[in-house]
């Protein structure tokens, strides 16, 4: 079961990646950090250590990846993409808030 539900949000994540209009380039890095999500959909490594993974080659920096993270951090549900649990708490929050993401009074 946990295999599976691991599973079941890396597909929802991959599905949402999906009808975004990012670049190939920038929807690889969102994918890839799906891929180094724990079980509870926090990601497991700074992105200082992925940046050290990648191929130099490919001139990546972590801003690069900081950026991926914004927009994997918008996806539903809310606090995926948290590095610890006082990040994901803290999204979850700005999605309640509003809704959308933005801190802002109730509608």
């Amino acid at each position: 079961p946990e295999a599976a539900r691991e599973s079941n949000l890396r597909e929802y994540l991959l599905e949402q990646l999906g009808t975004t209009r990012l670049s190939r380039r920038d929807a690889a890095l969102v994918a890839l950090l799906i891929e180094e999500l724990d079980d509870n959909g926090l990601l497991a490594s700074s992105l200082e250590e992925i940046v050290s993974w990648m191929d130099p080659a490919l001139d990546l920096e972590v801003d690069d990846f900081r950026a991926a993270l914004k927009m994997l951090q918008s996806f539903d549900p809310a606090g995926v993409g948290a590095r610890d649990l006082a990040e994901c708490l803290d999204l979850q929050l700005q999605f309640a808030v509003t809704g959308n993401g933005q801190y802002g009074p109730f509608a």
